[in-house]
């Protein structure tokens, strides 16, 4: 088994909207509908380097993620990603605290030695795999 990767923090000090350009990119056959959504700027840093990067991703790639890791063989009391919501999503005061939410789901998937050298977690997280 490999060895989980040393401790890392999690932020998302920043998200923005994005409007879909309907000119340029068929969204319909992407299953967007042509709806805005929200991008999450996702920030790790290495408690042991001080290494830090950045990866940028919408609410469905964490939820895929869950996903992966469930079907990857994770655990099955795997802590759930935020929910869901499909009416209000875009609200200022609902984005703000789904990213504090998400930073800390991705910061206790990054602390459970189940999961955190999980090919899937280091993958989304842009880190290389333990070795």
């Amino acid at each position: 088994m490999s060895t989980p990767p040393p401790p890392i923090r999690v932020t998302i000090p920043r998200h923005e909207t994005v409007e879909p350009d309907v000119d340029c990119f068929d969204h319909r056959a992407h299953g967007d509908e042509e709806a805005a959504y929200t991008v999450y700027h996702v920030c790790f840093s290495r408690a042991d380097s001080g290494a830090a990067w950045h990866i940028d991703a919408r609410y469905s790639a964490f939820y895929a993620l869950y996903e992966r890791l469930l079907a990857e063989g994770a655990p099955a009391d795997l802590p759930l990603p935020p929910p869901k919501k499909w009416v209000g999503n875009m609200e200022t005061d609902f984005v703000a605290a789904r990213a504090t939410a998400l930073a800390a789901w991705l910061q206790a998937l990054l602390a459970d030695a189940r999961v955190a050298a999980a090919p899937a977690l280091l993958e989304f997280c842009g880190m290389p795999r333990a070795a």
